[in-house]
């Protein structure tokens, strides 16, 4: 054939550029919040030049919070001062930047630490449309780098739907844009955080699934529902029984509605 398998696994580079090449298929469960690489922060921090408020990071990590660091990134946290970002030096740069990711040299890590990674924005003050510029550019460089790596599909999850029948046409112009402008076909799931109040998660649901019941879109931007939540001490149904029962009702009656994925 035209590649010569046997000959390639022998090279670790030729590996990294086979595997590279070879189409991928489709990514289905991407969240957004999760894809804004160190760079990205770095080139978004710097042009804005915010200033960053290390006390905010170290009382969401304290005891008792859901987020938490490790004794090493506490230690140098504290001997940092509030300054706008550009005034760091280097090394004072990764500390914050790598407050955003996992150190791949110490897996596993609790769960409160991967919440930190999301956490940690709140060191800055960002605007809705600072917020809004931050993930369109995580977006962008995500998918770049899936379109490099031959990725045809990717599914976005996140917190798209507060209202969906007024949101509809908004999410469904940022999912053709995006495909536009990288290639890579994208489509949209709902992230709902099941441990917020149950009631509201309900009407939520409820609303959905009628407006998908109503409308005769087939181009509905929206494909699945994400149940999350923090995972470290909240029961999947327990905290989720509404809404989840809900949609199971509706899949049973044979009702449309949407793909379901749960965080236990």
């Amino acid at each position: 054939g035209k590649y010569q398998l046997a000959a390639i696994r022998k090279d670790p580079q030729a590996v990294a550029t086979f595997c590279q090449k070879v189409p991928k298929g489709a990514m289905i469960h991407v969240h957004s919040s999760g894809i804004i690489t160190t760079k990205v922060f770095h080139d978004f921090f710097s042009r804005k030049n915010y200033v960053f408020r290390p006390q905010v990071i170290l009382k969401k990590a304290a005891p008792g919070q859901r987020a938490m660091l490790y004794p090493e990134e506490i230690e140098k946290l504290t001997k940092l001062s509030e300054k706008k970002y550009l005034d760091y030096s280097k090394e004072e740069q990764d500390l914050i930047l790598n407050l955003f990711v996992l150190n791949p040299h110490k897996i596993p890590h609790p769960f409160p630490r991967f919440q930190m990674a999301f956490t940690a924005k709140q060191g800055f003050t960002l605007s809705d449309s600072d917020r809004y510029e931050l993930k369109m550019a995580g977006y962008f460089a995500f998918l770049k780098r899936a379109q490099e790596q031959k990725v045809l599909y990717v599914e976005f999850t996140d917190a798209f739907a507060a209202r969906i029948e007024k949101d509809v046409e908004k999410y469904r112009q940022l999912s053709e844009l995006l495909e536009r402008q990288t290639g890579v076909k994208v489509r949209l799931n709902i992230a709902m955080v099941r441990d917020e109040n149950p009631i509201d998660n309900h009407q939520l649901v409820k609303s959905i699934a009628n407006f998908i019941s109503s409308s005769q879109d087939d181009q509905f931007p929206f494909l699945g529902i994400d149940m999350v939540a923090y995972e470290e001490s909240k029961d999947a149904l327990e905290a989720g029984y509404l809404p989840y029962l809900e949609m199971l009702n509706r899949e049973k009656s044979g009702r449309p509605f949407l793909w379901r994925t749960i965080h236990a």
